[in-house]
């Protein structure tokens, strides 16, 4: 079976999206192509998979930055919108497959909708996001939805979601996963150093909750614990500069092994989810807890306590959780998390085997019937 997957971003690139790609399609590399619409001049990085980009029109080049980004938004969104997605199909039409694979996100979304753009292949559409108002087209997202032969969610709460907003239909749920050699030992805490670790760019709704951190951070200086914050690919911040706590910066990263290491020298994984966007964290989940989740450390959860993560985390009592901005009660979490981390971190791994098993989530994409 020969999979063309199509998605505004490259299936190389660093980032949720991409990793659920990779580790979906690993062992299936000449089985699939990449079609990446490009909406920027940067330099996608290279892989093991085949792909080819399309630009989008007008492209953003280094040299606008000058330029308000809301005049290229409406350019490329509205007016010249059609003629990109026809630049889309054009290039999917000259390729050799057997299903289309779509990701909903952005605002190409109808590109594939109707049958005759695809020369009546099956279309499998993979929803990792809700829709974010002002940023997606919910009737896009929902015409996306009734033409799919499969849908694939992020969680049960998008496929629920989905299915009562733009019509009930069948879904699977499809996430990242974790495979079997990827589960460290649980492990307790010992002693006054705490290796906190977070990896990944940050969104601007995040701030808050880092800033918050970083003053927790040094709440617990105060109280005689050294601190060390591990940040794997995450942009320098303004407020986590000058600290009493030690911060340590690792280059970004698509290495798994690079990864399982972190999460192995890691006594805490810092798990932000912002609180100004309540379409995302009610009904998605976050790739990086999914590995967070085989990890010797334990989980600490910090953000609103109705998201899907926060009920997952909670129910499998596999996280030390807290919604506050407090530095104080912050401080507090953390050291529940270091103090409770063999049963926190013995029920994540028990969480993962159950929800998140890789070979699973790999056999319900490539094997239909099963």
């Amino acid at each position: 079976m020969k999979i063309l997957t199509h998605q505004p971003f490259s299936i190389h690139a660093i980032g949720g999206g991409a990793r659920i790609l990779r580790r979906l399609f690993e062992g299936h590399e000449k089985e699939v192509v990449s079609l990446c619409l490009k909406c920027s001049s940067h330099v996608s990085p290279s892989g093991p998979f085949v792909e080819l980009e399309v630009s989008a029109f007008p492209l953003r080049r280094h040299w606008h930055r000058g330029i308000p980004g809301q005049i290229f938004d409406l350019a490329r969104n509205r007016v010249f919108r059609e003629a990109t997605m026809a630049k889309v199909r054009r290039a999917a039409s000259a390729m050799n497959f057997d299903v289309l694979h779509v990701v909903a996100h952005g605002r190409f979304n109808s590109t594939f909708c109707d049958p005759s753009s695809r020369a009546g292949k099956p279309l499998w559409v993979s929803f990792h996001d809700h829709w974010i108002p002002r940023a997606d087209n919910p009737d896009d997202i929902g015409r996306l939805w009734r033409a799919a032969d499969r849908r694939f969610v992020i969680s049960a709460e998008l496929g629920d979601k989905y299915s009562n907003d733009f019509g009930s239909e069948n879904w699977t749920i499809l996430s990242d996963g974790v495979d079997g050699s990827e589960f460290r030992n649980p492990r307790g805490h010992h002693g006054r150093t705490l290796n906190i670790y977070f990896g990944g760019m940050l969104h601007v709704d995040y701030y808050p909750l880092f800033e918050a951190l970083a003053k927790a951070l040094d709440c617990l200086v105060e109280q005689g614990w050294h601190p060390v914050m591990h940040l794997r690919g995450t942009q320098r911040l303004v407020f986590m500069e000058g600290r009493r706590f030690e911060t340590r910066r690792l280059p970004a990263t698509l290495s798994n092994d690079e990864l399982r290491s972190d999460h192995q020298m890691a006594d805490i994984l810092y798990l932000p989810i912002g609180f100004s966007i309540p379409h995302f964290y009610l009904h998605s989940l976050s790739t990086k807890m999914v590995g967070y989740l085989a990890s010797s450390g334990a989980i600490l959860y910090h953000g609103p306590f109705d998201s899907a993560a926060a009920r997952m985390l909670r129910g499998a009592e596999s996280a030390a959780l807290t919604d506050s901005m407090k530095p104080e009660v912050l401080a507090n979490a953390i050291l529940q998390a270091a103090s409770h981390a063999l049963p926190l971190s013995c029920n994540a791994k028990k969480l993962a085997k159950e929800r998140f098993n890789l070979a699973e989530m790999r056999a319900r994409f490539w094997n239909p019937g099963t």
